[in-house]
């Protein structure tokens, strides 16, 4: 029964965590509230590319609709980086 809970609790950090992927590019993107970083990673490899410096706590990522820009809400600094 412990076991079952642990594995629970670990399904709902992993659902928890906000993620955005880009059309055409491969490219998944994953929001890093402690570090106040968006990171790049490589979709096929799941390799880092990058990390780009946001405002305090980025929470939530969206697309632009023709998916050109990355939208950012960053819960601290009540911002919202591009």
């Amino acid at each position: 029964m412990k076991a079952l809970g642990y594995i629970m609790g670990c399904l709902l950090a992993i659902s928890s965590i906000q993620q955005a992927q880009a059309a055409g590019t491969g490219y998944v993107f994953v929001s890093n509230e402690v570090s106040n970083t968006v990171t790049v990673l490589d979709g096929e490899t799941l390799e880092k590319v990058t990390d780009i410096p946001t405002a305090a706590r980025p929470r939530w990522l969206a697309f632009s609709p023709d998916q050109e820009l990355l939208y950012v809400a960053c819960g601290d600094d009540s911002r919202l980086d591009v």
